[in-house]
């Protein structure tokens, strides 16, 4: 579970490339899903509430008599202890008993179910529980534990807020308001901001083909060269934020603006008028979250904004359905469907076309426990433009990885291959349909430990490889940044 509460810090930083396009914006608000999570994950309740009453062993083995006292401590002590199999060897001998507290039986038993990652199970067994013993401190304060890890942010406030008015240790009261402070930090607003210097060897994705398009008698009167690949440092920078407000149970509602983009020094001189590759791309989503210890639902309408050259170019609008399930401590799986609709302002439509995208996915991943992970997925889009030979169908299969090392220095890996077939042929493809095939590799390697306030080199790497039947869409693209990272 910690582990996929860094998911958030490795998956964000992967490079901004050169054009804004889908991958980018869905990189960025998977980074901002994960980062509401991180501060949803369970693992900040796992551990136990005080160590006064755990047993020190020390090399020696004491036996509990079969009486309702003793038991009865062995159980709070094996607990304590997280001795699993000695709380159930207990509970086996104390409910035979005549004289056994109900209460203390039940809230055993949903400590069971919780060590076992049956969370609504505990859940139902400590508010049997508190029932039968409202007055009891430690159930109290176990049921507000198992609320704040199923995600009932305001039943966990509560539950720790009724606690803290009764007596308990000091030791414990500081456990208690350390709970408080995390349940307040789901709340807050959560922004991750990256500023950096780069490089790429081809802003205007250029091939500088030149081939003959008109021959006669075995030689060729008439050539077209296309555009040669244009270098140029840039600096780039991304901004990430969030805002979970926690409605009655599982229920929140959530706010996601996101905002990023690339300055480029250069711009392409070979193009008429001379094009400038500088961009921008703003976005809101609102919408509503649904969350306990082992789903995250959110549906989020979204409205984005596109700036290039200094001027706006489209404005969709969309929406956005995520849903993610934790199966057990290692793997995950998710599944994702969107659409949104493009529409270019009225000084680009003799330019563009508006267009609507419809997306689906799936993908699964899987934590080893020394800081390793593994995550894949494929989605299917289809693309619909007025006009049929703009239409298409996209097929991508994404695969990557991540490693936290010791010394707090992180990789994070990921490949796709998408394959794009279009609807009709154009006169690019010589009346042939055209197909794409296009990979990307992004890289970062990053080092919190270096971190001065909260900030933290990064540096980043993004290779692209295009192919197709049309030379106009065929080129490699390589572009290396080093960035700065703040967290709040």
């Amino acid at each position: 579970m910690k582990n996929r509460a860094c998911l958030f810090a490795l998956l964000l930083p992967l490079s901004i490339p050169a054009f804004a396009d889908d991958d980018d914006t869905r990189m960025l608000r998977d980074g901002v899903q994960r980062q509401i999570r991180q501060y949803q994950e369970a693992e900040a309740f796992s551990d136990g509430l005080s160590d006064e009453s755990r047993i020190d062993i020390g090399g020696e083995t004491y036996h509990v008599p079969h009486t309702e006292h003793d038991l009865a401590l062995g159980i709070y002590y094996a607990v304590n202890d997280r001795q699993w199999n000695k709380v159930r060897e207990f509970l086996t001998h104390y409910r035979i008993l005549s004289g056994h507290k109900p209460h203390l039986v039940l809230m055993a038993e949903g400590l069971l179910a919780r060590s076992q990652g049956d969370v609504s199970g505990a859940l139902e067994k400590m508010k049997a529980a508190q029932q039968a013993a409202p007055s009891d401190v430690r159930i109290g304060l176990e049921l507000a534990r198992l609320y704040g890890e199923d995600n009932q942010t305001r039943e966990a406030k509560a539950g720790f807020e009724k606690v803290l008015q009764g007596g308990m240790p000091s030791e414990t009261k500081e456990t208690v308001q350390n709970y408080l402070d995390i349940l307040d930090k789901r709340s807050r607003w959560h922004v991750d901001i990256s500023v950096g210097r780069g490089y790429s060897d081809n802003i205007n994705q250029g091939n500088g083909k030149r081939e003959c398009v008109g021959e006669f008698m075995g030689e060729c009167f008439s050539y077209r060269s296309l555009p040669k690949p244009v270098g140029s440092a840039f600096w780039q920078y991304s901004a990430a934020a969030s805002k979970s407000v926690p409605l009655k149970g599982h229920h929140n509602l959530i706010l996601r603006p996101i905002a990023y983009g690339s300055r480029f020094d250069r711009a392409d001189t070979q193009s008429e008028p001379i094009e400038k590759y500088s961009e921008n791309t703003a976005l809101l989503s609102a919408g509503y979250q649904y969350a306990d210890a082992n789903d995250d639902l959110t549906l989020t309408p979204y409205f984005e904004h596109y700036f290039r050259g200094g001027r706006s170019r489209y404005r969709a609008w969309g929406a956005d359905i995520n849903w993610e399930r934790n199966l057990g401590r290692k793997w995950s799986v998710n599944a994702r469907l969107e659409g949104k609709r493009v529409k270019y302002l009225e000084s680009e439509r003799g330019y563009y076309s508006d267009y609507s995208l419809y997306t689906s996915g799936a993908g699964l991943g899987y934590t080893f426990s020394d800081g390793l992970g593994l995550f894949g997925g494929i989605d299917l889009t289809r693309r619909k433009y007025p006009d049929a030979f703009a239409r298409s169908r996209e097929y991508t299969a994404r695969i990557g990885g991540y490693k936290i090392f010791g010394n707090s220095i992180y990789l994070n890996a990921a490949a796709l291959h998408r394959l794009s077939r279009y609807d009709e042929g154009s006169y690019h493809t010589d009346g042939e349909r055209r197909r794409d095939r296009q990979t990307i590799f992004t890289a970062a390697l990053g080092a919190s430990k270096w971190q001065f306030k909260n900030i933290s080199p990064e540096l980043r790497f993004k290779r692209t490889v295009s192919r197709s039947n049309s030379d106009f869409y065929v080129y490699r693209q390589n572009e290396i940044a080093l960035n700065l990272r703040y967290r709040f």
